[in-house]
């Protein structure tokens, strides 16, 4: 299999698979008694098989340093820590498949519970994949919305639902936090690649600290960094 084949599969596959996920999920409710069985066992089989797009680019990726995959001006780049990401990410999904087998059986909307895990692991194998500044941001932003989602899946308890919107509220300002940093970066520079902002964000003075605290405080929310974690402890609640 051809790296840059490999490379659209490891992305594909999973986003591909996630709305697939849900209409499967929704056919068997109506008609199998109410029962969720092929959509759990076809989210394993996906995050199983993306494993072995995943494991075809440890080769290309040792030896050449990355993989590239060109869509219009965008370039994805899958490297070294990228790899790295995109292992841990899948390994985790996919244990987290395998014990949700039995915390969600007996959920109702689970097949949204599992079309949701699989656009998430699809967004997180994406964030490790970008190499500009804007598309970070695009992917991180798929990846705060499904997490949204996921923990807003007991929308009939109060504490779940009120958890989701501290959560959606405060990663808004994150996002908007970020953004402005982006075009500061972005004014400075004229660029927003992330190997070629480097040098000449060393060089911009006190306006360059500006961007990168925005960047720094807007991630930080939304990945509830300490002391911007107040979201947090609900969310897990």
């Amino acid at each position: 299999m051809e790296a840059k084949t490999a490379f659209i599969l490891l992305l594909a596959l999973p986003l591909i698979a996630s709305p697939v996920i849900y209409i499967l999920g929704r056919v068997e409710y109506r008609f199998l008694y109410r029962r969720v069985v092929a959509a759990r066992w076809l989210c394993l089989l996906v995050l199983g098989a993306t494993w072995f797009p995943l494991l075809q680019l440890r080769a290309p990726v040792l030896e050449e340093g990355a993989v590239l995959w060109p869509i219009g001006r965008v370039v994805l780049q899958l490297d070294g820590l990228g790899f790295f990401l995109a292992v841990t990410v899948l390994g985790l999904a996919t244990l987290v498949t395998i014990f949700s087998f039995q915390y969600v059986k007996d959920e109702p909307d689970e097949e949204k519970y599992y079309a949701l895990l699989a656009a998430l692991t699809a967004s997180m194998i994406g964030l490790g994949c970008t190499r500009d500044l804007f598309n970070l941001w695009v992917w991180f932003e798929a990846m705060a919305i499904t997490s949204y989602l996921l923990v807003a899946f007991h929308h009939e308890q109060k504490s779940s639902l009120e958890a989701a919107v501290k959560y959606l509220v405060q990663s808004a300002v994150g996002s908007l936090l970020v953004l402005l940093g982006i075009a500061l970066v972005f004014m400075l520079t004229a660029t927003l690649d992330l190997e070629s902002i480097r040098p000449l964000m060393a060089a911009s003075g006190a306006i360059g600290l500006v961007a990168g605290g925005l960047v720094i405080v807007g991630f930080g929310v939304k990945t509830a960094m300490v002391p911007m974690h107040t979201w947090l402890p609900d969310a897990h609640s």
